[in-house]
């Protein structure tokens, strides 16, 4: 990066004897100035990364003292990275979750139920039979005779799946209104779009209800229940997040916030919005469907 070259204390416009508060006056003070939602500066990007990435080795003790005594070799080699849009390790988490479904339905109940490489594991529930749905060999669950029912795909999960594809619509009218310049569309398909959110948080606390008190389906009921509450769970907090994001970016819209040419924050989370989507059409099919 450019910011290799560049002495962080210069960057930020302070001593280098400068407190911890003197440091984070100075990046706010830039940060206004630079953020390339106000500013019109074509350079205002770049050189907003790199007062943050300043800010994030000056503002840590440990960070500054390396860079104080090493510079930017002593970060490297410390193994120090600056932050920035990393989104391996949500990958990985979706990956392990996705993962462990996986691995249930295609490796350890055959397995257990006699088939595949390592049938032998069926010696350990010689009368196991291996299925998916499937609340394991023990018939974990809340019912005394183990039974319970899943939520079929074509109730509530797919008004669910037209709700969210709606709002990955109405997203996508947002954004093209505020490069086009038309605010008040701009203002009503922002707010369609987080309020599309928080009713599929509704319907999925409705169906949540239906399965803990009705069908027997519980975190507990088995590998079957852990995987579905795990993954839809973790994707309602990312909905939750997403559309808490949406409210802040259409209170900033109907402040005057944003232009046709700086709006970096909205399409963020618009496309964070879009994330969201994608990833519960995979929880549709894999997870309520097949």
């Amino acid at each position: 990066m450019a910011t290799a070259e560049q002495d962080y204390y210069e960057l930020l416009g302070v001593a280098r004897d400068a407190s911890h508060a003197q440091i984070k006056q100075a990046f706010r003070r830039l940060a206004r100035e630079l953020h390339p939602d106000v500013s019109d500066d074509p350079d205002a990007a770049p050189r907003f990364r790199s007062i943050t990435e300043a800010y994030e080795v000056l503002s840590d003790p440990e960070r500054r003292q390396l860079y104080d005594r090493f510079g930017h070799a002593g970060l490297r080699r410390g193994g120090f990275a600056p932050m920035g849009a990393d989104f391996g390790s949500l990958s990985d988490v979706f990956a392990a979750f996705f993962g462990a479904l996986f691995y249930a339905r295609q490796l350890s109940i055959p397995w257990l139920g006699g088939e595949g490489e390592k049938a032998i594991t069926s010696l350990l529930w010689p009368n196991f039979e291996a299925g998916w749905p499937s609340n394991g060999p023990g018939d974990l669950g809340p019912r005394d005779d183990g039974t319970y029912e899943i939520i079929p795909a074509f109730g509530l999960p797919a008004l669910n799946t037209a709700l969210l594809l709606t709002s990955g619509l109405t997203i996508t009218i947002a954004h093209h209104a505020l490069k086009s310049g038309h605010r008040g569309i701009l203002k009503v398909f922002l707010a369609l779009t987080f309020l599309l959110g928080f009713v599929f948080l509704g319907v999925q606390a409705k169906e949540y209800g239906h399965a803990y008190h009705e069908l027997g389906l519980q975190l507990g009921t088995g590998i079957y229940g852990s995987t579905f509450f795990m993954l839809t769970g973790f994707h309602g907090l990312h909905v939750c997040v997403g559309a808490i994001m949406l409210v802040v970016i259409w209170l900033r819209t109907m402040s005057g916030h944003f232009t046709p040419r700086h709006h970096f924050a909205f399409e963020a989370v618009a496309w964070y919005w879009h994330f969201v989507d994608v990833v519960w059409l995979g929880l549709f099919i894999f997870v309520y469907w097949l």
